[in-house]
């Protein structure tokens, strides 16, 4: 089976709620202070500008160092910002606050995903699945199934690709590496039927399932619908790889269909072969003398 390409999804899952208080309803000034910069930080993580979130999620734990949401954003900040060391700093920091915090553990287990420490990536995401109540286990069950594909447990990573899908049935991403399986299988039916999901939600923007739709009609050899959505993905989608690889396969398309149109009209013009017929040669009487 060749290599399968895939990603690993790091699950920020930020909150902007306030930071624990000694006493309920009554925030001390410095309290309020770190809830301020905390949300200002956590808005900019949301929004991609990671060097506001860093400058404001420091300066949150300046003002309280026990919020262990503070930590797990800080801790992405750093990562996005290719500081992994100071990643693993704060997200270990949250952990130690708040042994049951999930997010800052499943982020932990993906940046040793991003470090090819698979061991350390597995025993973090099945200890966050012990976590009934945490609202993102399906993308845990998805890299899980990603490290399984890593040693070409592909069964097991089907399973839990399905678990995945079973948790959160608008789940793309899964869907789509289901898809590449059952591609690598040729089982294009069932892919064609997993990448059409993996198109839909809040992948519809991305141009990789929908151009894995289109392959697998064309290995189905429903070439006019193959045809449409080729076509479809170049308008959609001028600029990404997949519009160049689309009009490849639409020369493709257009020679074969062209050839076989030359091949149809030969056979209707062609001439009906003519027997070969040879009349028999008369026997010559032999003279007698």
């Amino acid at each position: 089976m060749k290599k399968l390409n895939f990603t690993i999804l790091i699950a920020l899952f930020i909150a902007l709620t306030g930071c624990a208080t000694n006493t309920p309803g009554v925030k001390s000034p410095k309290e309020k202070k770190a809830e301020l910069y905390y949300v200002h930080g956590s808005r900019a993580l949301i929004i991609k500008d990671y060097t506001a979130a860093l400058k404001n999620l420091l300066k949150s734990i300046e003002y309280d160092d026990s919020n262990p949401k503070a930590h797990n954003n800080l801790g992405m900040a750093y990562f996005f910002k290719n500081n992994i060391p100071k990643a693993k700093e704060h997200l270990n920091r949250a952990l130690r606050i708040d042994p049951k915090n999930s997010d800052a553990r499943n982020n932990l287990g993906s940046i040793y995903m991003h470090e090819k420490q698979y061991g350390k990536a597995k025993q973090e995401y099945l200890t966050v699945l012990k976590d009934l109540t945490y609202p993102l286990q399906h993308r845990v069950y998805y890299n899980l199934a990603l490290i399984d594909l890593v040693y070409k447990r592909t069964d097991k990573a089907i399973a839990n690709l399905l678990k995945s899908v079973k948790e959160n049935d608008g789940y793309c991403p899964s869907f789509y590496q289901l898809g590449l399986i059952a591609n690598q299988k040729r089982e294009y039916h069932q892919s064609l039927e997993y990448f059409k999901k993996a198109s839909s939600g809040t992948c519809v923007n991305d141009p990789k399932p929908h151009y894995q739709v289109a392959d697998a009609l064309l290995k189905l050899n429903e070439h006019q619908r193959a045809l449409f959505k080729f076509k479809e993905i170049i308008s959609s989608f001028p600029e990404s790889s997949e519009a160049v690889w689309s009009k490849r396969k639409l020369r493709t398309i257009n020679i074969t269909q062209m050839r076989k149109k030359q091949r149809n009209i030969r056979k209707m013009t062609r001439k009906p072969k003519r027997e070969n017929f040879q009349p028999k040669r008369k026997e010559v009487e032999s003279i007698k003398f």
